[in-house]
C-alpha cells in the first residue's frame, strides 16, 4: 500500500502508460496555471474571433440577395424616359454588392473601434504623467458616444454630400435616380443627408434612394458611413486626451463635437468628399486624420498657453512601458485593417497597402531608435513605440499609391524628422501632452503627404477619377507634388486656426462660469 495521499476518485496511472486527460486535470500545477489566466483575455479573444468569422458570412448573405424585382419596378415606372437613361437606370439598380469588399470594410470598422482607438488611448496615457486618472479614459468613451450621434445627424452630410465635384460623373443617371439631387460647392457639403435622410434602403417613388446605391457601387453607403465614423472617433481620441485636466467630461465631449463639425467635416469633404482638394492623394488619412489631429492639438495648446510656455525641467513620471507596448501593438494591427478597408476597391492595392504600412512602421522604429542611439548612446523602448506610430502616420497618405519599396524610405525619413521635432519642442511642454501628438502624427503625416507626391506610381495607384494615370515627381508629374503641398498647407492652416478659435472660446466660457460660481456665495 502506498503511503502517498492520492485522491480516491481519480484513477491511478499504471506503470508505463500515458497519462490521461482526467488525471492531468487534477495536477495542482496545472490547476494553478489555469486559474492564473485572466478571464477577460479569453472574452476578448472570443469576441474578436466571432467578429472575424461572422462578418464575412453576413456579408456573403447580404450579397446573395437579388435586386431584380427593383429593376422591374424601376423599368415600369419610367415609361417616358429616354432609352439612354433607361440603360443607366438598369445598370444603376442591378449593381450587386461585393461580399469581399463588405467583409474588408467591416473588419476595418472593427479595427478602428476595437484596436486603433484603445491603442491610441493606451499610447498617449502611457506617455502622459497623469495616466492613472480614469477620467481621461472616460473622455474617450464619452466623446465616441456623442460624436457618433453628431456624425449620423449632421456631420456626415457636411462631409460626404455628393455634388458635381464628386466622382459621380454621369449626372443624368444621378438625376434620374434622385430628382431632388442638389449641386454643392467645393468647400463644404450640403444638408441633403441630415439624420441619414436618403441613405436608407427603402424605395422612394419606385426608385432606389440615392446615394444608397450609386452607379458602380459595390458597398452600401451605410457601411461606408460607419467606417468613416470609426475613423472620426479614432481621430478625436488624442484631442480628447490632451485637453486640460480641469475640463469636465461633458465639456470635452461638446468640444469634440464642435471640432468634428468645424474642422474635421470640411477637411474630409475637401479630400474624400469630392471637394476642392479631391486631386490630392490620401489613401487612409495622412491628411484627414494625422495632420488634422496633430495641428489641432497644437492649436489648442497655443490657445490655452500655460502648458506650452512652461520651460521648467520635466518632473513627469517615467513612461508606462506595458501601456505603451500594448497600445503600439493595437495601433499597428488596427492600421493594417483600416488600410485594407479604405482601399478595398482593388485587391492588388489592398495587398500593397498592407505591405507598405507594415514596412513603414518597421523603418520608423529603426529611424527613431537610431536617432536615440546617436543622441544618448542607447535605444529606448518608448522611442521604438513612437517610431512605429510615426511610420504608420507617414505612409497613411500613400499606402494605396506608393510602391512598398518606397514606403520603407518614407517611414525612415519621416521618423527621423519626427524625432527631431519632438526633441526641439519638448522643452516647451515639460509633460509632452501637446508636443507628442504633433511630433508623432502631424509631422510624419504631413511629410508623408509630400513624399507621396514624389513616389506615387501608376503601377500601384492606377488611374484617378478623371481617367488620368496617378504619378508623382519621379514619374515626371510635377503637378501632383504641387497639389499635395497645397492640400498640406490648407489642411494644416484650417486645423490650427479653427481649433485655436474653438479653444479660446471654450476657455472664455469656462472663465466666465468660474467667475459666476465664485461670486455666487458672496452675493
Amino acid at each position: 500500500m502506498n503511503s502517498g495521499s492520492a485522491r480516491p476518485d481519480v484513477p491511478q496511472q499504471r506503470a508505463g502508460s500515458v497519462p490521461r486527460v482526467q488525471e492531468l486535470l487534477w495536477c495542482p500545477r496545472f490547476r494553478a496555471g489555469w486559474s492564473a489566466v485572466p478571464s477577460r483575455l479569453f472574452c476578448l479573444g472570443a469576441f474578436v474571433l466571432a467578429c472575424g468569422l461572422l462578418m464575412p458570412l453576413a456579408a456573403r448573405a447580404q450579397d446573395g440577395r437579388s435586386n431584380e424585382n427593383q429593376v422591374e419596378r424601376m423599368m415600369g415606372s419610367v415609361r417616358g424616359t429616354e432609352a439612354q437613361d433607361l440603360v443607366g437606370l438598369r445598370r444603376y439598380a442591378s449593381t450587386s454588392f461585393d461580399a469581399g469588399q463588405m467583409a474588408l470594410k467591416s473588419l476595418g470598422i472593427c479595427g478602428a473601434l476595437l484596436l486603433l482607438t484603445p491603442g491610441l488611448a493606451l499610447f498617449y496615457l502611457g506617455m502622459s504623467p497623469s495616466a492613472g486618472k480614469p477620467v481621461l479614459a472616460l473622455r474617450v468613451l464619452a466623446g465616441a458616444g456623442v460624436l457618433s450621434l453628431a456624425w449620423v445627424l449632421w456631420i456626415y452630410s457636411l462631409a460626404f454630400t455628393r455634388n458635381e465635384h464628386s466622382f459621380d460623373v454621369d449626372q443624368r443617371e444621378i438625376l434620374a435616380a434622385s430628382p431632388e439631387f442638389q449641386k454643392g460647392n467645393p468647400y463644404l457639403g450640403g444638408l441633403d443627408h441630415l439624420g441619414l435622410r436618403g441613405l436608407d434602403s427603402k424605395l422612394e417613388g419606385e426608385l432606389p434612394a440615392y446615394p444608397v446605391r450609386r452607379v458602380g457601387d459595390s458597398v452600401p453607403q451605410l457601411l461606408i458611413l460607419l467606417l468613416e465614423l470609426a475613423l472620426l472617433i479614432t481621430a478625436a481620441t488624442p484631442l480628447a486626451l490632451c485637453l486640460p485636466a480641469g475640463w469636465r467630461v461633458a465639456g470635452v465631449a461638446i468640444f469634440c463635437v464642435l471640432w468634428g463639425t468645424v474642422v474635421y467635416a470640411p477637411v474630409v469633404y475637401w479630400t474624400w468628399g469630392g471637394g476642392w482638394q479631391a486631386a490630392a492623394l490620401d489613401s487612409t488619412g495622412g491628411l484627414v486624420i494625422h495632420l488634422t489631429v496633430g495641428c489641432s492639438v497644437l492649436g489648442a495648446a497655443l490657445a490655452l498657453r500655460s502648458p506650452v510656455t512652461s520651460s521648467a525641467p520635466s518632473t513627469a513620471e517615467p513612461p508606462r512601458l506595458p501601456w505603451l507596448l500594448v497600445g503600439t501593438a493595437l495601433i499597428w494591427g488596427g492600421a493594417l485593417l483600416v488600410s485594407a478597408a479604405h482601399v478595398s476597391e482593388d485587391s492588388g492595392i489592398v495587398a500593397n497597402a498592407l505591405l507598405a504600412t507594415h514596412l513603414a512602421a518597421c523603418t520608423g522604429i529603426l529611424g527613431w531608435t537610431a536617432g536615440d542611439w546617436l543622441k544618448t548612446g542607447s535605444a529606448r523602448p518608448e522611442g521604438a513605440c513612437c517610431g512605429a506610430l510615426a511610420g504608420i502616420a507617414s505612409i497613411a497618405a500613400g499606402c494605396g499609391v506608393v510602391p512598398a519599396q518606397s514606403a520603407m524610405i518614407i517611414g525612415l525619413v519621416c521618423s527621423v524628422f519626427s524625432q527631431w521635432a519632438y526633441r526641439r519642442m519638448r522643452p516647451m511642454d515639460a509633460a509632452g501632452v501637446y508636443t507628442l501628438p504633433f511630433a508623432v502624427q502631424a509631422v510624419p503625416g504631413g511629410l508623408g503627404v509630400l513624399l507621396t507626391g514624389c513616389f506615387a506610381a501608376s503601377s500601384v495607384g492606377g488611374y484617378n477619377r478623371h481617367g488620368d494615370e496617378i504619378g508623382g515627381l519621379l514619374t515626371g508629374n510635377l503637378d501632383q507634388i504641387v497639389t499635395q503641398a497645397l492640400a498640406l498647407v490648407s489642411v494644416a492652416g484650417l486645423s490650427l486656426a479653427a481649433t485655436f478659435v474653438l479653444a479660446k472660446g471654450a476657455q472664455s466660457v469656462l472663465r466666465r462660469q468660474s467667475a459666476v460660481a465664485a461670486e455666487g456665495p458672496a452675493s
